[in-house]
């Protein structure tokens, strides 16, 4: 968890958006983690070797109607 993390953040700043000006380090940081620690949590919901699609379908099935 911790290599994905370190992975995850490494990748975001220095790959994706290189040019980005350093006020907005603490902002893509906190976006980045969020996204990523909230597909290690869909991951656990419906399970690490199931498709994207079959993802979306799984979870827009749990949807509460309202």
């Amino acid at each position: 968890m911790a290599f994905e993390l370190w992975t995850v953040v490494h990748a975001a700043l220095f790959v994706a958006k290189p040019y980005w000006l350093l006020d907005d380090v603490e902002e893509l940081t906190d976006k980045v983690l969020r996204a990523m620690c909230c597909g290690q949590i869909v991951a656990g919901i419906v399970g690490y070797d199931i498709s994207a699609n079959d993802a979306i379908d799984h979870l827009m099935s749990l949807k509460t109607p309202g």
